[in-house]
């Protein structure tokens, strides 16, 4: 068994990343809400994308934070510096709550985004195959975190993934090109995090 403290680095590591994404992303969709696209030099299908790849990772941090603290969480969508409390006093009303909000983010967002095209021009952003693979990623878990059964959702979810609605993916014929340090060219990554060599935790 594994015993947790609040100095376990998983754990430390888990809030000291997660939650300042949550604050830069509110700060971007909320200072983005009061722009005109135009001003940017932006068409509104991009200035769209840039909010719904704030929320999607927002959603992604939330997810994150979701598996290890569960309804502990705060819920907080503002910019300022205070953090809140619990989403809600009981345990799983907050689960719901959170489960309800991340699944939301992620519905609500995904049109806006791009689909992998097969040229890895997406891989290493958030992308339509990203968002819903997180999306599938939430629904197979509900029932430890809000003890409701999804499972026939999130498999017709996964089968639209495989299909390609949500853009151009397919099973690498060698598994370990999956793990190479140009895996952003690896048809079967969805999502590729961006580290500049020798800077990065995480390939």
């Amino acid at each position: 068994t594994q015993t947790w403290t609040s100095e376990s680095k998983i754990i430390k590591d888990a809030w000291t990343n997660c939650w300042p994404m949550v604050g830069l992303a509110n700060n971007i969709i909320n200072d983005l809400g009061g722009i005109d696209p135009t001003a940017l030099k932006m068409t509104q299908n991009q200035f769209d994308a840039y909010i719904a790849e704030a929320r999607t990772l927002r959603a992604w941090a939330y997810y994150n934070m979701f598996e290890i603290w569960g309804g502990a969480l705060p819920l907080n969508i503002s910019s300022g510096a205070d953090i809140p409390g619990t989403a809600d006093p009981d345990w799983n009303t907050s689960c719901k709550k959170i489960f309800d909000f991340i699944a939301t983010e992620l519905d609500e967002s995904v049109s806006a985004l791009p689909k992998e095209t097969g040229d890895n021009a997406t891989r290493n952003r958030v992308n339509q195959g990203m968002n819903r693979l997180l999306k599938a990623r939430l629904l197979l878990n509900a029932p430890t975190f809000i003890g409701e059964d999804h499972y026939d959702e999130c498999e017709a979810l996964s089968k639209q993934i495989i299909n390609g609605d949500f853009g151009t993916y397919q099973l690498a014929n060698d598994y370990r090109t999956i793990y190479d340090l140009d895996n952003n060219t690896c048809p079967e990554v969805v999502f590729a995090f961006a580290c500049e060599d020798g800077q990065g935790s995480t390939n």
